[in-house]
Formats: structure tokens, C-alpha cells, sequence
């Protein structure tokens, strides 16, 4: 059974309340309908779009599956990788902050009797 846009019976009933004759408002009423309902989605065609939607859905949901799992067997390298690397930049940094704090600390050290003696002659 085909949805029905319009209350086919009440406009013929209104379109006869208006003087149309009894043939002529049925037609009118049926062909307008005709002409709505092309553009009408009913439940069935709500359901065939939900259940190609669930489809896709599904479809996604199992290529993102594939690829989790791909993920899962590089974290492990990565997490490897990842303390290897946080503990070369963490010598880096310390190797720098020792090149500028040294010849400061250099500076401050107390000098020796063979130092003064060097420093007055020069």
C-alpha cells in the first residue's frame, strides 16, 4: 500500500462543498495525490536506506578493525624507539646545559699556587 500525502476523501469532500461535481473532484484528488507521492519516501524505503547505512557502517567499522590491529604490532616498536629517543634527547640536553654552565664554573674555581704564578707573569 502506497502512502498517501494528501486526505485524498476530504479534499474530493471540499472540492463537491465547492460546487465541483462528484467525478471530477475524485479525479482531481487522485491525480494530485499521484502527482505528490512520486517524491514521498515511505517506512519501507526508510528501512532499505537504514539497513544499506548499518551495511556501510559495518564496513567501516572492519577497516578500521585492519587497521587498529596494524597499529597495534608498530606501537610496540615505537614504544621501543620512543625511550631511545627520549634518552638521546635527554643526553643532548644535558651535554649542552654542561657547554654553557662549564666555562662559567671554570671561572669560579679557586686557583691553584702554579696558576697565581702563571696569571702574575703573564
Amino acid at each position: 500500500m502506497e502512502a498517501s500525502v494528501i486526505d485524498t476523501l476530504r479534499y474530493a469532500d471540499r472540492l463537491k462543498a465547492a460546487g465541483v461535481e462528484t467525478r471530477q473532484a475524485e479525479a482531481m484528488s487522485r491525480a494530485l495525490n499521484d502527482e505528490l507521492a512520486g517524491g514521498v519516501a515511505t517506512k519501507q524505503d526508510l528501512d532499505r536506506a537504514v539497513d544499506e547505512l548499518k551495511g556501510q557502517i559495518a564496513n567501516l567499522d572492519a577497516k578500521f578493525e585492519v587497521m587498529d590491529a596494524k597499529f597495534d604490532g608498530l606501537r610496540g616498536r615505537f614504544e621501543t624507539q620512543g625511550k631511545y629517543v627520549f634518552l638521546v634527547l635527554g643526553l643532548i640536553a644535558a651535554l649542552g646545559l654542561y657547554n654553557a654552565v662549564a666555562p662559567h664554573l671554570a671561572s669560579m674555581a679557586p686557583q691553584t699556587d702554579t696558576e697565581s704564578a702563571q696569571s702574575t707573569r703573564g
